[in-house]
């Protein structure tokens, strides 16, 4: 009997069949020999799984990749099939997730001429021995995108606070006062040429009539009116990356028709608002729809009665 001999396959070794050979030699007569060839298989399993963040143009967009332990090198070619097309590097992340596994990252920054669209990205990881897997991965590329959008009343009446009159009122921060000032913020990427706010037409309206024919004009109450569709303006604020910018617009909302009464009475559907982004020809749009009004500030203002 003899010792097990333990040896370890390269990583260079492509899929196939092989053979040790295994030579005995007799210790009385060296050249008397016996010969056995001991075959066995090398099949190296490879697999990836990519993935690609949200993509934007002219910003850096984060690439990340999972392969089994043979993977050796891994790369991405990003808008595959295109004119655009560019082969990425990934690296071997800081952290990885577990000895039979390996994460792999990189990070592009999107060239600021890039085409909106749809587009493939090809991820591949190879072995030593130039065995390869692919993982397809879809994703759209925007020129422009509005990622937040909101509207704050100055009063903001609904906030879950107790009243003068102690009751407790629901946090309802898009319910609002006719003749309240809202501040409307919107956060867009790639830098728009302009960006224009448009509100159900109730909340355009210059003119109202209530339910017992009394009649009401914006530029009696306040010196003005307001044509449509606004405009907003960019914010002067630091967002952290040039490609990213503050938008405002302050309006003070007119009397018009109430969706829910003091006495949490639905009367109507909400109001809304749609805000779009311009840039050339692009045009992407975002809205509200759950703006709800009740009643107006006069209601809510209380004049302290003076005795003589």
């Amino acid at each position: 009997n003899w010792s097990d001999a333990q040896f370890t396959t390269s990583s260079t070794l492509v899929d196939g069949d092989y053979r040790v050979k295994v030579v005995a030699t007799s210790l009385l007569t060296p050249s008397i020999t016996e010969t056995l060839y001991l075959p066995f298989k090398i099949n190296t399993p490879i697999s990836i799984a990519g993935e690609i963040a949200d993509m934007m143009v002219g910003e850096t967009v984060s690439l990340s990749a999972i392969t089994n332990q043979y993977a050796k090198v891994v790369t991405a070619t990003l808008f595959n099939g295109t004119s655009q097309s560019k082969n990425i590097s990934l690296a071997k992340s800081p952290s990885q997730p577990s000895a039979e596994s390996i994460a792999w990252e990189a990070a592009y920054l999107i060239p600021a001429d890039s085409p909106e669209g749809d587009y493939t990205h090809v991820f591949t990881a190879w072995t030593d021995s130039g065995k390869s897997a692919t993982d397809l991965v879809a994703n759209r590329l925007d020129a422009l995108a509005i990622t937040s959008l909101e509207i704050k009343g100055y009063w903001n009446h609904w906030r879950g606070q107790t009243d003068a009159f102690g009751t407790v009122l629901a946090n309802q921060p898009h319910r609002f006062l006719s003749y309240e000032k809202v501040c409307i913020t919107a956060m867009v990427l790639g830098n728009p040429d302009e960006i224009t706010l448009r509100f159900s037409p109730g909340l355009e309206a210059m003119h109202y009539t209530n339910a017992i024919g009394q009649h009401y004009r914006y530029v009696d109450e306040m010196g003005y009116e307001v044509t449509f569709p606004l405009k907003m303006v960019q914010s002067a604020e630091a967002t952290g990356s040039p490609n990213l910018s503050k938008w405002t617009v302050d309006y003070i909302l007119p009397l018009c028709k109430e969706t829910i009464s003091f006495e949490e009475v639905r009367r109507s559907v909400p109001y809304g608002l749609t805000v779009s982004a311009i840039k050339g020809s692009l045009t992407k749009s975002e809205t509200i729809d759950d703006i709800d009004m009740t009643g107006n500030i006069y209601d809510l203002l209380y004049v302290q009665p003076s005795y003589k």
